[in-house]
């Protein structure tokens, strides 16, 4: 026979009810054994301290113990790092816990085998901040149909010629702005379940600078044009720079440098019988 339970509600009403009554009565008005209503009676203190959701049967949840010796610390991190509006991801969690409880990470990490350790380290702490109310989070993107691009590569290409069609190829101006990436945000990041993502804007986006390229239709290039937020206007004509640089930390000058280099050289193999055959299929005569 299955042994019946009842809500803490039940219980605070009963006690409740007690103050007043004798055990009998409430018994008989709730319907619950004299001996149960003793034993919440025993435990009135724990009952009455209870501040959580009133369905529950029991004062402490069920199920199996938490694995981390300080849930509250790691809470307390996440939270800190939310409140400052910083990307979290698993990895700053893993570093938290290297320098606040390495004897236990240590040991748990002895437990298992090491070529799997780290990835089940890794799911551990997943599981442990969706218990709390977390989410891993990842941006997305709105994508169009394949479709609907070539229709508006079709009108625009109709439209272009029924403007400039009196203009000759060297005057026809291409220009295409390519994004350079060398620091790229977080592909996932841990936020309230259901909630914002609650990061700075910066945190977003990928630290970039844009070369603009630019090009004839006769097949003729233009020297690369470098957007960056730390140059005011570069525009390169060798493998140097020419433009000045404002305050630019020295990572990221090293990091500027090889992507010019790299961006310059990637533009030299374009030949001009290719950026003329790239014109006559996108603006068909």
């Amino acid at each position: 026979m299955r042994r019946r339970g009842y809500p803490i509600s039940t219980k605070l009403q009963a006690l409740g009810m007690l103050i007043t009554m004798s055990d009998y009565k409430v018994s008989v008005a709730l319907d619950v054994p004299r001996r149960t209503l003793r034993n919440w009676i025993s435990h009135k203190h724990e009952i009455l301290a209870y501040d959580g959701n009133l369905k529950n049967i029991k004062l402490e949840p069920g199920g199996r113990y938490e694995v981390f010796p300080d849930p509250p610390g790691p809470i307390e991190f996440i939270n800190h790092v939310r409140d400052n509006e910083c990307a979290l991801m698993t990895t700053h969690l893993i570093l938290w816990m290297k320098a606040n409880q390495r004897e236990w990470l240590n040991n748990c990490l002895a437990t298992k085998q090491q070529s799997t350790s780290y990835d089940a380290f890794l799911r551990l702490l997943q599981r442990f901040c969706h218990r709390h109310g977390f989410s891993r989070q990842r941006p997305t993107k709105n994508k169009v149909k394949q479709a609907d691009l070539a229709e508006v590569q079709s009108d625009f290409a109709a439209e272009f010629h029924r403007e400039y069609i009196a203009y000759g190829n060297e005057c026809v101006y291409n220009i295409d702005e390519a994004d350079i990436y060398y620091d790229m945000p977080p592909r996932y990041i841990w936020a309230v379940r259901s909630g914002s993502s609650k990061i700075l804007s910066g945190e977003k986006h990928s630290l970039r600078m844009t070369a603009v390229l630019t090009v004839l239709a006769d097949g003729t290039k233009l020297p690369i044009l470098f957007i960056s937020s730390s140059w005011r206007g570069c525009l390169v004509v060798t493998l140097t720079v020419a433009g000045s640089a404002h305050s630019l930390p020295a990572i990221t000058t090293r990091f500027s440098s090889a992507l010019v280099k790299r961006s310059i050289a990637a533009w030299d193999l374009v030949s001009s019988q290719e950026i003329r055959r790239s014109f006559e299929k996108a603006l068909p005569y």
